[in-house]
């Protein structure tokens, strides 16, 4: 089987992170600091959202993945918050990186990402990415995912 996905890196200076911080039973604050002070030591600027819901979150996710300033979108939470980035990313040439913050954490685990926030944020800093498999999904109600 030959290889179907892209592995390379590439330069990360801007960066936007959203954060739910209800995730992790609301330990996702303190997470997003450590990645924040670590993103700091790396010399990558950091702008910070969050959405008050998820509606806003995923406009915000949007908004980021317009800005071309902004060498990748990363997402600090949990399974849901990063389902929700991946429905506005899909398809684009910007990079999603993940600080996992939740309780399950299912991504991370898939992905091999580590989920010492430290770590998974010097993942992101080198640049690391993988293309991954896409699937679309419309429901008996004409949504599409």
């Amino acid at each position: 089987m030959s290889e179907l996905f892209e592995v390379g890196t590439t330069r990360i200076k801007r960066i936007a992170m959203i954060t739910n911080p209800a995730a992790g039973k609301g330990s996702a604050m303190r997470v997003a600091q450590a990645a924040r002070d670590r993103f700091s030591h790396h010399g990558i600027d950091v702008v910070s959202l969050q959405g008050a819901t998820a509606e806003r979150s995923l406009e915000l996710a949007e908004a980021a993945l317009d800005d071309a300033r902004l060498d990748a979108l990363v997402v600090c939470g949990g399974d849901g918050l990063i389902n929700l980035a991946l429905q506005a990313q899909a398809q684009s040439a910007v990079p999603l990186g993940i600080i996992p913050a939740g309780t399950g954490n299912d991504h991370a685990r898939e992905y091999n990402l580590p989920t010492d926030p430290e770590k998974a944020a010097d993942v992101i800093a080198q640049g690391f990415y993988t293309t991954t498999d896409l699937a679309l999904i419309t429901d008996d109600h004409g949504f599409r995912r």
